[in-house]
């Protein structure tokens, strides 16, 4: 609908102007009311007026004339924006007012039919009070237009904001997207989005998340190459893309690096140019969030590299130990999961199970080796290399979540552990967990002060056995579960079957 449309259809539509149609129409006994948007023709005329009139002698003579009044005044009131009076039969009065707001007419009001000659005084009024009518519809008007500018900007000021707040939430991109994925769902009051990363090649659009608030709709997640689709078009062209339902924009930082897609408004209205200005402003901000997530997952994965080259090394004085690096770091986090701790967390625990006999390196060799029972004086000396490992990893910042973990990992349960003898809660929990790992790798891997390395199924009757005193019962519960695992267990076997 056009502007002149919304005024004529708000002005037919008014409150005012039946207000004022019931006053004439009481002053005037039931005069004939007409409003129209064009000028219109003879036919519609006699139709619509002439016909109805009851002063009409209807001889064909007297309707041509009372229809030539009409459009005279009808042109006349065009031409000077004003409204015209006339007389259209011996008894019959009436006038023609233009909907007219400086060089813009709107429709005509055409009222005749009236028993009396409409006075100059009244007909002004008449008029003053539509003008004042169009007035404020054209004001409406400009507000509705305000409005229509203002909003996609003011939704999109609001999504910058709550991206922002994303931003500050996760770096962790498995989650990160999924928020976006939705936000972006709620903002464009869509019932699907999808976000789609491009491959290292940057040949095909890898899958990441999709949201789809449809009932019974199966999602199928699958690699669609730069070119195919509308994700895939958006990628190829490097620009966004808009349909009936959907939009699709591409995501650029310095390069492409994906593409966001919506689909289907909730209201099942297409979308339109402010709804692509939204979603284009979602996916700039939804960019810096992306390379930031990406960016922290390249630094852990270079620190966590690190520290199994580090391990590596540090388990090149035990050799059969290190063998079970990989199973005991899996074993590890799998237990943090299931204890409900979160990524942050994980990768602490991770880094702690790789690194928790770091300290060990102050220790002689030929103490770490020697087959026969320790002094008490090489007991105290062992004893120290939690504390001396925690001072190792303390300069890295990156590692520093790790450390308590890695101090206190031979604490006991009952508190007669050792640096702090701590009890019970106490304990870090990434502490407990690693007391328990730590107890079931000593066992099961091969020592100089051991001749035969424990079965899995002994290591895990003995770790039972402890439970309460020297273990958490909790995490005791939950590792004999993650252990039994097939998985697990058949990691565990080939992690035996190399070290012997």
């Amino acid at each position: 609908m056009n502007d002149d449309q919304f005024i004529y259809e708000k002005l037919v539509s008014s409150e005012i102007l039946r207000h004022e149609k019931q006053i004439l129409g009481s002053f005037f006994k039931s005069p004939i009311w007409y409003i129209t948007r064009d000028i219109p023709n003879r036919f519609s005329l006699t139709k619509n007026i002439i016909l109805q009139c009851k002063h009409s002698t209807r001889s064909w003579a007297d309707n041509r004339k009372a229809v030539a009044c009409i459009m005279k005044n009808l042109n006349e009131a065009k031409r000077l924006k004003n409204i015209q009076k006339f007389q259209c039969l011996p008894s019959s009065y009436g006038f023609v007012l233009p909907l007219a707001q400086g060089d813009k007419v709107y429709g005509y009001i055409i009222l005749c039919h009236a028993d009396k000659e409409i006075s100059e005084a009244y007909a002004q009024l008449f008029k003053v009070s539509l003008d004042t009518l169009i007035k404020e519809i054209q004001k409406e008007l400009e507000l509705t237009k305000l409005y229509d500018t203002i909003r996609p900007r003011a939704i999109a000021l609001s999504t910058i904001h709550t991206i922002h707040r994303l931003i500050n939430s996760t770096l962790d991109l498995d989650e990160l997207l999924p928020r976006i994925a939705r936000l972006s769902i709620q903002v464009m009051r869509a019932n699907r989005c999808s976000i789609k990363l491009l491959d290292r090649k940057k040949k095909a659009l890898i899958p990441k998340t999709t949201v789809d608030l449809r009932k019974n709709k199966r999602i199928r997640l699958k690699k669609l190459p730069v070119g195919k689709g509308v994700p895939g078009r958006t990628a190829k062209l490097g620009k966004s893309i808009r349909g009936k339902n959907y939009i699709s924009v591409p995501l650029i930082d310095e390069d492409m690096i994906g593409v966001i897609t919506v689909y289907d408004k909730v209201n099942q209205t297409s979308f339109n140019e402010f709804d692509q200005e939204i979603l284009t402003t979602l996916a700039e901000q939804a960019v810096i969030a992306i390379k930031n997530a990406q960016f922290y997952k390249e630094q852990q994965d270079v620190i966590v590299g690190s520290v199994k080259s580090l391990a590596m090394l540090m388990g090149a004085r035990t050799p059969h130990a290190h063998k079970y690096f990989k199973i005991i770091s899996r074993l590890t986090i799998e237990v943090g999961r299931q204890m409900g701790m979160d990524d942050e967390e994980l990768r602490s625990l991770e880094v702690a199970s790789l690194l928790h006999d770091a300290g060990e390196v102050s220790v002689p060799d030929g103490i770490l080796a020697k087959p026969a029972e320790l002094t008490g004086e090489e007991y105290a000396l062992v004893k120290e290399h939690p504390a001396k490992g925690a001072k190792i990893i303390e300069p890295l910042k990156a590692l520093k979540p790790a450390i308590p973990i890695i101090l206190h990992h031979h604490e006991k349960y009952d508190g007669s552990g050792y640096p702090k003898g701590l009890k019970g809660d106490n304990i870090p929990l990434g502490a407990r967990i690693m007391a328990v790992i730590g107890a079931f790798e000593a066992m099961v891997a091969l020592r100089p002060y051991r001749q035969n390395a424990r079965s899995v199924d002994e290591a895990i009757e003995e770790i039972k056995k402890n439970s309460g005193t020297q273990f958490d019962p909790k995490i005791v519960n939950v590792f004999v579960k993650v252990v039994n695992k097939p998985g697990i267990r058949k990691l565990l076997k080939e992690a035996d079957e190399v070290s012997r």
